[in-house]
């Protein structure tokens, strides 16, 4: 299995990556992506939102793809997603995931991680999920009194 936070070999186009986040009922304003490294001029992913349905098991909960154009520039760090037009209320444990979908080229992107709980792997959109003992910084900004 390759793991997405390192060299461009493992920048595979189509691979996912992403943590499971735990909370109730939440209204999700923002999404944020903690950068170690990116030495592309330009970056691009699809973001997803997996509602968890049980072990394993995800249903994408977004009725229309969020597209994620960013310039070195602007990712610095950290990318900050805003979703609050979508309107996203999650019930429970969610999957934020974001997918290579265009082939960035020789480069590195590297996310911080830790060791403190997992992430969630799989090389396609349609491939088995995995799971890597590497915890990748992806934050949420939400509101639970909505």
């Amino acid at each position: 299995m390759k793991i997405a936070f390192s060299e461009r070999a493992y920048n595979d186009l189509d691979n996912i990556i992403t943590n499971a986040i735990v909370i109730g009922s939440s209204f999700i304003k923002e999404v944020n992506i903690n950068f170690l490294v990116c030495s592309y001029d330009t970056i691009f992913f699809r973001l997803n939102i997996y509602k968890v349905l049980g072990e394993m098991q995800f249903e994408n909960i977004l009725k229309d793809p969020v597209y994620i154009i960013s310039t070195k520039k602007e990712v610095k760090n950290k990318l900050t997603v805003d979703l609050r037009h979508h309107n996203l209320v999650v019930d429970g444990d969610f999957l934020v995931t974001f997918e290579h979908v265009k082939d960035l080229g020789y480069g590195k992107l590297c996310f911080r991680a830790g060791f403190i709980n997992k992430s969630y792997l799989r090389e396609t959109s349609q491939g088995t999920w995995e799971t890597i003992p590497v915890s990748i910084s992806i934050s949420t900004v939400v509101d639970s009194e909505r």
